[in-house]
């Protein structure tokens, strides 16, 4: 009898322990945001996890990526379309190394059958932390736009070399080898171009 008293004791205590972790003191910014802004004016961002993770570190990055999203939001229009994945690559790569996250929540809620994690980051998106990854995007860009042009470059120098080697050897040979000369130029030009891609 005793056995089965301390049986229904313990499933009745197992439920209301899985409640006592999920309650763990929150943060201000995290559950009121306008007080938190009365007390810190500023141009904040609170990313939360969306999703279930099984993981404080899941439950992290979710939280980050969906903090990125409104700051991306608030800088695109500062840039043209084209440089927009660079900026989405710039932003998960400073949220995720830390630099504009000021503070985190952690939180778990322990089931029966596993442990159920929760996140919350605070980012700062204030002009000193969005114009140093606008500088960084521009400064990506251009080397970008300067490799491509020197590949352009590149690859026009070979068609002119090629098409003026073809017509050389064409005249030499009064075009008795046109056809292999034209599969030739044709394959020198391709591997050329095709390594220059690799290159960009």
């Amino acid at each position: 009898m005793k056995v089965v008293i301390v049986i229904i004791a313990a499933m009745l205590l197992l439920p209301a322990a899985a409640t006592t972790a999920s309650t763990a003191p929150t943060k201000t910014w995290a559950t009121d945001l306008p007080a938190f802004l009365n007390q810190r004016p500023g141009e904040w961002i609170v990313g939360t996890s969306t999703e279930p993770a099984l993981s404080a570190s899941e439950a992290e990055s979710f939280a980050r990526r969906d903090a990125a999203g409104p700051l991306f939001d608030r800088m695109k229009s500062r840039l043209p379309r084209a440089s927009w994945p660079v900026l989405l690559k710039h932003i998960d790569a400073k949220l995720a190394a830390g630099n504009a996250v000021v503070d985190r929540q952690v939180l778990s809620d322990v089931r029966p059958y596993a442990t159920i994690w929760r996140a919350a980051v605070l980012v700062d998106s204030s002009p000193q932390v969005t114009d140093r990854i606008m500088r960084e995007v521009e400064r990506e860009t251009r080397k970008q736009q300067e490799r491509v042009a020197a590949g352009a470059a590149g690859a026009t120098v070979i068609v002119v070399v090629v098409a003026a080697s073809y017509l050389g050897l064409n005249w030499l040979t009064r075009g008795f080898f046109r056809g292999r000369l034209l599969m030739a130029s044709a394959l020198i030009v391709t591997t050329g171009i095709c390594g220059i891609a690799q290159l960009l």
